[in-house]
């Protein structure tokens, strides 16, 4: 918005009034830390306050952080810090002074600044980080939060969620605004939106999908949820993939084709040959519930386990293929050592198969949306029958998350 609405008098209602969508681009959130930072401009609207340089720490101790507990604090912290903001951006054509989100940000500055000083230990920093999180978001985020399911239901959320091009995004009136993906001209909503709808009652099992999909991304946000359940980025593919396979019937990772229409999304464990009643698992994939998306479960009575074989797999439609997808923020060498160890996973279960008859075959998949270092996996049907294991990196990885890409440029390394 540039200027306020032809409307008199302008009032904090304008938003009522507006009909149509406008195309907004996405929070670059690390501008906006740097900006807060800067000594030679004013931070907010009100003018009131100097350089917040908790956040020039926060960027700072993001650049060289490798502890990865805490580099997941890191991507969910400023994933609240995008959302609370994006929950503001309605109202920008209605000048005005928000004293609570500008105490807020104040507050989370110097939390951040205590967080990234401190000199006693990394456990101490990461609990200073996790506190400055939900200080910060509790007050700002609680209306998204405070309910499982919502209950306003928009016919477009599921399409919005994967990305819809602009024709088909004609006549959507229940968004205040829409983003532009920048990739293939999609457009998606804001997250808030995304967050607070669910589809049509009238389409139950894309509704069952999509509804625990957002709750699962919600729960990172809660103060009890353990650091391992799960960072935005896995969270944002178990959502995305989701609800796509539940809309359009499949889904495609290069050249593996998965006839896969998701009716439910479940929390799991696999490990071959280990015995079942140690752990909430299948042993067996060929067991597995077709159209079902399962989840790594990394914990058993608040305890972690070791970390999963994959973090994400589902058995196809017609029940001849089982894929296992693993997530990664990592570039370069990294994701090449991950494909290696998920081969390995995947060349154990396919022996076990083969020794059953079973039929099923077993696949592989990498998704590595920071991955510019290398080449996205490219080849024919044959190909990866050998390989076993597929990757996707950079673009063709970014694409899966549909119209949660743009949470990956709130939280990407």
């Amino acid at each position: 918005y540039v200027e306020p609405p032809p409307l008199t008098p302008p009032t904090a209602s304008t938003s009522a009034t507006c009909r149509w969508p406008v195309v907004c681009p996405r929070i670059d959130v690390e501008l906006v830390m740097r900006h807060l930072a800067d000594s030679d401009a004013s931070r907010f609207c009100s003018g009131k306050t100097g350089p917040l340089t908790g956040f020039s720490g926060f960027l700072k101790l993001k650049q060289t952080s490798t502890d990865p507990d805490e580099q997941r604090l890191i991507a969910n912290l400023q994933l609240r810090f995008a959302l609370a903001l994006e929950g503001n951006l309605s109202r920008l054509h209605v000048p005005a002074v928000d004293k609570r989100l500008e105490r807020q940000v104040a507050k989370l500055s110097d939390d951040l600044k205590a967080a990234c000083s401190s000199k006693r230990s990394k456990t101490d920093r990461k609990a200073k980080l996790r506190k400055a999180a939900d200080t910060f978001s509790k007050p700002l985020l609680e209306k998204f939060f405070y309910r499982y399911i919502p209950r306003e239901v928009d016919k477009h959320v599921a399409g919005l969620l994967c990305g819809l091009k602009d024709e088909e995004v004609h006549g959507v009136r229940r968004v205040s605004n829409l983003i532009v993906l920048g990739r293939d001209d999609l457009l998606t909503a804001p997250l808030y939106h995304l967050l607070s709808v669910k589809p049509p009652d009238d389409e139950p099992e894309l509704q069952n999908v999509y509804v625990k999909g957002a709750g699962l991304f919600k729960e990172q946000f809660q103060p009890a949820v353990p650091l391992l359940a799960g960072t935005p980025l896995e969270r944002s593919y178990l959502w995305a993939l989701s609800t796509e396979s539940a809309l359009y019937g499949g889904l495609l990772f290069g050249a593996i084709n998965c006839p896969f229409k998701c009716t439910d999304i479940k929390k799991g464990r696999i490990f071959p040959g280990q015995n079942q009643t140690n752990f909430d698992t299948i042993t067996d994939v060929s067991q597995l519930e077709t159209d079902i998306m399962f989840f790594a479960d990394e914990e058993k009575d608040g305890k972690p386990f070791s970390h999963p074989r994959c973090d994400m797999w589902f058995r196809t439609s017609d029940g001849e293929m089982v894929v296992l997808i693993e997530i990664t923020d990592a570039h370069g060498k990294k994701v090449k050592e991950k494909a290696e160890r998920l081969g390995e996973v995947v060349r154990g279960i396919q022996v076990e198969q083969k020794e059953k008859e079973s039929g099923v075959r077993i696949r592989g998949v990498v998704l590595a949306p920071s991955d510019s270092e290398g080449a996205s996996y490219e080849s024919s049907a044959h190909e990866v029958q050998e390989s076993e294991v597929a990757i996707l990196r950079t673009d063709r990885a970014r694409k899966l998350l549909g119209g949660l890409d743009h949470v990956f440029q709130y939280v990407k390394p």
